[in-house]
């Protein structure tokens, strides 16, 4: 899910195939989830209680 235009400088994986793009100033710009389609019904995809990353 890209969530914000821009370049990824930094990639992390905060859980099991789940992985966060961070722009040059530490913001969120996707989120990617391996084998989504097989793990989630993407009729609809909501973000609850997503984890705040962070960055000094």
């Amino acid at each position: 899910m890209r969530l914000k235009d821009g370049f990824s400088v930094n990639t992390e994986e905060i859980a099991n195939d789940v992985l966060v793009d961070f722009d040059t100033d530490g913001h969120v710009i996707t989120i990617d989830i391996d084998f989504a389609s097989k793990k989630l019904d993407l009729q609809t995809v909501e973000i609850v209680d997503f984890p705040i990353i962070v960055r000094s």
